[in-house]
């Protein structure tokens, strides 16, 4: 199962990421892998929950916690005062039903703020190693977070911003997405947000 984190505050406001292109380096269970020529990530270029799969033996909340620290670098442990998780059936192109998860993490509006300058400030790390990565200096995945300790896990986010689901500019990008298959679920997840959570 698909699973995807949204972190937001009581008027609205969430953290919304910006896919790379290429990726270089991604995290797998216990160990990592990189890729000096980089992989072409799903969704390349656009809008993204951090989000990923569910592990075997993991409740929904724990792997989006998971997944959230993998893509941005920031533990959400001791950080939010309540967690809602919501499952979703989607059906895609070939009328095949598939169901995806999401949990949403309530925060106080100084710590959403602060939250997106941690991860704008851990994803600029990540940038630097990729770059290295490319440029043959660092070999092994390991060297990653010895050089840059504060680098995501994985090499997917290149930014992060926050929008608001009640903000009357922000909220028909929102609703724009749905035109698109590779982004279309997030509309979905946002629109219960505004619709139901707040």
């Amino acid at each position: 199962m698909q699973i995807y984190a949204v972190v937001y505050d009581a008027s609205g406001r969430f953290l919304i990421g910006q896919k790379l292109v290429q990726g270089y380096y991604f995290h797998r269970r216990q160990t990592g892998r990189i890729v000096p020529r980089g992989q072409r990530l799903n969704g390349a270029g656009k809008s993204a929950l951090p989000g990923g799969g569910l592990e075997d033996g993991e409740t929904i909340e724990a792997g989006c916690r998971r997944e959230f620290f993998e893509e941005t670098g920031v533990d959400l442990s001791g950080r939010y005062t309540q967690a809602t998780t919501k499952t979703f059936d989607y059906t895609n192109d070939e009328h095949r039903t598939i169901r995806y998860a999401t949990t949403y993490f309530c925060v106080d509006a100084e710590t959403l703020t602060a939250l997106c300058t941690q991860i704008t400030s851990n994803l600029k790390e990540g940038a630097k190693a990729a770059g290295e990565i490319q440029q043959g200096q660092i070999t092994r995945y390991y060297q990653i977070h010895e050089r840059y300790p504060n680098a995501p896990k994985d090499n997917e986010l290149e930014d992060v911003r926050i929008m608001n689901v009640n903000d009357p500019d922000d909220w028909p990008t929102i609703q724009s997405w749905r035109s698109d298959r590779e982004v279309d679920w997030f509309s979905y997840i946002l629109e219960h947000l505004k619709t139901t959570i707040l």
